[in-house]
């Protein structure tokens, strides 16, 4: 029976006291779990950043100090930039070119018609054809040799940094310049070893491995706001290389072949000396990965990355059926415009001078100021490469409509949709570089340029060979560019239609298992998805890790 009197009251009044003091100690005791679990994830996830850090005095913070560090760098200012590795970008490129437009005139005298009963050997007919199609094996053989050494290198480099990697390459592709000084470029079989055994050790002739590391140092520097145009300036650097390249190589017309390769291993030199002495180094040792025998040095590994993430397929898909073509006319082009224009050995030098030089300035013009005002507008990295895909399968197509309209003009006009053709090596990056973790730039971009190596693998060969059957066979030498024209036209629909622009503006972000440190001793955060308004990383569907906030 209820009680209504005075202690009936207070025994009421405690028990409701009791109660809410008893949900006040659940709620308290609720709270400090919840803030005990959190803790440990926070201490658990920021770990997985110095899983394996040598057990050293720690470093000072970065000072969070507006005046060093902006939303567009990721170190503070007064460490590595853009202006470091300019000179390298453009002197590399200026050298390249001037063995480059030298290379076909050279390989076509080596294989050169001489009439039995003519004793001047100067009045032998280059033979173009040929020496086309060896020197196309010989760069897939090298090709290929890259595919499984360039993306170690890469992923070398997210171990020992940059720099040493910068002048490993440089000294692999001294190699062919090498057997040119040492046989006074008389000796096709030196040259064409020394091709092969640069590929062999990564750096294949299209320079693959060093462009992959030059993309990597600016990926370790800027953030994604500004890395376009960073990406973009350097190409144009490289540009600048092809305007200027030609114009050396007609001031050297005069020299001997073993004295132009000289000259060009002294600029080498000189590059190694200047990285060594003033470029700085873009990837601090916080960042880096660890070396493991099994891990680092796996040549199989690019191969699991491409099956772990879907934007790292798409986009390596799309680069291989862009290269390929791209790779094959490249190849080609020089024999195909001396021919088609009946060209010697001196106007075809003349003439590859001049039309790299205005390639050179139509891609500088593209890269330095095109490509900052797409970004800018804020035009995606997947909309870049469906502009510059067709404009790959236009200037095949024009390249092919020179068999009927033999003229240099032809040519010339040709170099405007080839300048934007060259943003699909920019775009490409920037797709990858933004998906991939701060401690994985060198190992992604280096898979990439895996990708196009072996497209260089097919190309060069394919294209080389079909040029020499067609134009000795049929008179029919612009049939390769018609199938190249076709193949950037089905990559150029892929890039359109396909599913990279939704995989491009995903917030999650990927890493590989095989070659990241950040899981090895915290296993549980394997499978982690962590909401990106926190600032922590995704994963892309099919990746299984993630990067730490420290390294975005």
């Amino acid at each position: 029976m209820a009680q209504h009197g005075p202690d009936g009251q207070n025994g009421r009044a405690d028990e409701a006291h009791e109660e809410a003091a008893e949900g006040q100690r659940g709620q308290a005791q609720g709270q400090q779990e919840h803030d005990e679990s959190a803790g440990a994830y926070a201490m658990a996830a920021s770990a997985t950043g110095r899983a394996h850090a040598p057990e050293e005095p720690e470093e000072p913070e970065e000072p969070d100090d507006p005046g060093l560090r902006d939303d567009t760098r990721l170190c503070v200012s007064g460490g590595p930039s853009t202006l470091h590795m300019m000179p390298v970008i453009f002197i590399y490129t200026l050298q390249s070119m001037l063995l480059f437009s030298m290379m076909p005139s050279v390989a076509a005298n080596w294989f050169a018609h001489c009439d039995p009963e003519e004793k001047d050997l100067d009045q032998c007919k280059p033979n173009f054809p040929t020496a086309q199609a060896i020197t196309g094996a010989v760069d897939s053989v090298s090709n290929l040799c890259a595919f499984f050494s360039a993306a170690l290198l890469g992923r070398l480099s997210d171990v020992y940094g940059r720099r040493p990697l910068l002048v490993i390459a440089l000294l692999i592709s001294c190699l062919p310049t090498v057997a040119l000084v040492v046989t006074n470029g008389k000796s096709p079989y030196a040259y064409y070893s020394s091709v092969i055994l640069a590929g062999i050790l990564g750096n294949s002739n299209m320079g693959t491995l060093l462009m992959s590391l030059f993309n990597a140092y600016i990926a370790d520097i800027y953030t994604v706001r500004v890395r376009t145009s960073q990406l973009g300036l350097l190409g144009g650097l490289a540009a600048l290389g092809l305007v200027l390249g030609p114009v050396l190589a007609g001031v050297t017309s005069k020299l001997s072949v073993a004295q132009v390769a000289l000259l060009t291993l002294g600029v080498n030199a000189a590059l190694m000396v200047y990285i060594m002495t003033v470029v700085k180094e873009s990837l601090p040792v916080v960042r880096r990965n660890k070396f493991t025998m099994g891990r680092t040095l796996n040549p199989l590994a690019p191969l699991k990355l491409l099956t772990q993430s879907s934007i790292m397929r798409w986009v390596a898909l799309l680069y291989f059926l862009a290269m390929l073509p791209e790779a094959g006319v490249r190849e080609i082009m020089l024999s195909y415009c001396d021919e088609v224009l009946d060209l010697d050995q001196a106007g075809a030098r003349e003439f590859g001078a001049f039309i790299f030089a205005t390639l050179g300035a139509m891609g500088f013009c593209v890269n330095v100021f095109v490509l900052p005002a797409l970004e800018r507008a804020k035009v995606h990295s997947s909309t870049i490469l469906s502009i510059s895909q067709v404009c790959n399968s236009l200037h095949m197509v024009i390249y092919a409509s020179l068999h009927f309209f033999p003229y240099r003009g032809v040519v010339f006009a040709n170099t405007l949709p080839t300048a934007f053709a060259m943003l699909i090596n920019v775009s490409s990056n920037m797709l990858i570089s933004s998906a991939m973790g701060a401690s994985e730039q060198g190992f992604a971009l280096g898979t990439l340029a895996a990708v196009g190596g072996l497209a260089s693998v097919v190309g060069p060969f394919t294209f080389s060979q079909a040029f020499a059957y067609f134009s000795r066979t049929l008179n029919a030498p612009q049939v390769p560019f018609v199938a190249g024209s076709v193949i950037a036209a089905v990559a150029a629909i892929l890039s359109i239609f396909g599913p990279l622009r939704e995989l491009e503006s995903t917030s999650k972000r990927i890493l590989a298992p095989s070659h990241s440190r950040l899981y090895e001793e915290h296993p549980d955060l394997r499978d982690d998805v962590v909401s990106s308004d926190i600032e922590e990383p995704l994963l892309l569907p099919g990746a299984r890790v993630v990067a730490s906030a420290e390294e975005r």
